[in-house]
Formats: structure tokens, C-alpha cells, sequence
């Protein structure tokens, strides 16, 4: 524990001096506190009209002087009490105003803080609610294309209906799909979708373990698009699936923005699995071709 005492004249020359001009305040405390301390009864003082000198008559533990910063803070979180036993020293504390600079009291900055926090949990809040209301978007546009998927009664119903519900409905301009590895002899799979593609590309639909988006893809899938391949800037390949691939889904837009590394693929990753169940679905039930032989003569 220290003793600081404060007064009203100058330190004096001697013991002696000292003892006669004291005698205004003291308190007995932890030595962590009292570079604070001394800092806010001046404040105080000030404020009354009195401009004291300070005579610190013991300011250590032992041998060791508190003068830390740190040691001072962690002390007032300590001993949230000590303002509680000197409340009047918190109306005379004057911080600066983080904004234009002019001095202002504690509670004052407090209040300041909390409308700054108040503000950026109001932006965190507006943020997550934009974000439920797209996924809320999302999510109806997905209900609307999985019934239509669950409608279509033959491949190439279903790879025109994906189509159409990807470009008007989720507005992606451009869209590729490529199948491989049908089993059935029997589907009938219309162009391009049935062109052929390269062992490269059949590689890299193996090593797909999540869709990819970003600005770059392979030279041979920017030549799915055609001519509109040198104005693309941004793709989204969806692996298609079940036992094994069986077909790569590509979208892609001009826009830079629209399909970017760090983007979730949650949505895009169902949406593979429903064009992978609704092609599995159509390849096992088609019905083979019917042959009619017409009667001798």
C-alpha cells in the first residue's frame, strides 16, 4: 500500500514544509493506481478553480515503483470500486472526443462508444438480414426448379427445361452441360450435350470433389460456349455424379463478379446433385425403341 497526499503549495524544500502545506486529501492504496490518480484529481481541481501541486510522500512497494500504464489499467479493472467510493472524481474526467477533438467527460465518451458500436452492429445486423432474405431467394428459385426437374419426362425435356429455368430464372446468361459414360444404349442424348469430350476433361471432372468457380477454366470448355467464349470473365463448373461422373455442368457470365474463388458453392453443390439424380432418374426408366414389323404379304 501507498499514501499520496496532495497539496496546495509547492513541494517545499523540506520535511518539514511539506507536513505544514499538506493535509487537503489522502488516501491509502495500491500503487497501481496512483500516477490515475493524481491525473484525475487534478482534473478535479481544475475544475474547481484550484491548480494544486502534488507532494508524493510514498510511492512504492517495497523498492519498486508503480509507473506502468498497464499496471495502472489492469488496477481500476481490479477494483471496480475504487470510482464507486469516489464518484466525483468520474464527473470531473475529461477524455477527448473522437471526433472533433474538443475535451469531454467519461461518461460522455461512453455514450459515444456505445452509439459507434451501436452503429456497427446495426451495419452486422443489416448485413446477416441481406443475406437471409437472398438465401430465402435462392432457396424458392431451387423448390421451383426441382419440381420442374421432377416433371420432365425424357432427356431432352429436362436439358431444355434446365436451361431455361438457369438463364430466366437464376438470370445466368450462359450455360453448358456435357454428358459422358451413359450406360443405357437406348438414351437418346441430343447435341451438344452428347458431343464428345477429351480424357482431360473427364480427368478433371474425377478430381472434383466440390464445383469450382472463378475466372479461369480449361481451353476446352470456354470452346463450349462458341463464339461468346472471349467475352466471358467468370464460370461455375458443377461436377455431375452418382456411382461415378458422368457430365460436367458449366455456367458462366461477363460479369468478373459473378462466380469468384471465395464464393459459397452450398447452392451450387445441390443443384449438381439434382441435375445428377434427374439425369440417373430419365437414363434408367427411357423406354427402349419400339420396333413395328409390318405383316408379310
Amino acid at each position: 500500500m501507498i499514501i499520496i497526499r496532495l497539496t496546495r503549495g509547492g513541494p517545499g524544500p523540506d520535511k518539514r514544509a511539506r507536513q505544514q502545506a499538506a493535509n487537503v486529501a489522502e488516501w491509502s492504496m495500491s500503487t497501481h493506481c496512483c500516477g490515475v490518480l493524481c491525473g484525475v484529481l487534478s482534473r478535479f481541481y481544475q475544475a474547481h478553480g484550484i491548480i494544486p501541486k502534488f507532494n508524493i510522500l510514498c510511492l512504492t512497494r517495497g523498492n519498486h515503483f508503480m509507473t506502468k500504464i498497464e499496471e495502472i489499467a489492469q488496477y481500476l479493472r481490479d477494483h471496480p470500486q475504487f470510482f464507486e467510493a469516489h464518484a466525483d472524481l468520474l464527473e470531473s474526467i475529461r477524455l477527448p472526443h473522437p471526433y472533433n477533438g474538443r475535451a469531454i467527460s467519461i461518461n460522455e465518451r461512453q455514450v459515444a462508444m456505445l452509439r459507434e458500436k451501436n452503429s456497427l452492429l446495426q451495419d452486422r445486423l443489416q448485413e446477416l438480414i441481406d443475406v437471409g432474405e437472398n438465401n430465402d431467394a435462392i432457396g424458392e428459385k431451387m423448390h421451383r426448379l426441382t419440381v420442374a426437374l421432377l416433371g420432365f419426362v425424357s432427356i431432352a425435356e429436362m436439358l431444355h427445361g434446365l436451361q431455361y429455368h438457369l438463364c430466366e430464372d437464376f438470370s445466368i446468361p450462359h450455360v453448358a452441360l456435357r454428358l459422358w459414360q451413359m450406360d443405357e444404349p437406348e438414351t437418346q442424348i441430343p447435341t451438344p450435350e452428347s458431343d464428345p469430350v477429351s480424357e482431360s476433361i473427364r480427368i478433371l471432372a474425377m478430381g472434383m470433389a466440390h464445383p469450382y468457380c472463378g475466372p479461369t477454366v480449361n481451353d476446352e470448355i470456354r470452346q463450349w460456349f462458341g463464339k461468346d467464349e472471349e467475352y466471358l470473365q467468370s464460370f461455375a463448373v458443377i461436377p455431375l455424379k452418382k456411382r461415378q461422373n458422368f457430365g460436367l455442368l458449366v455456367m458462366s457470365s461477363p460479369e468478373l463478379e459473378r462466380f469468384y474463388p471465395d464464393m459459397g458453392t452450398l447452392y451450387l453443390e445441390r443443384l449438381g446433385d439434382l441435375v445428377s439424380s434427374s439425369i440417373t432418374r430419365l437414363v434408367m426408366s427411357y423406354p427402349p425403341e419400339t420396333v413395328v414389323h409390318e405383316p408379310a404379304t
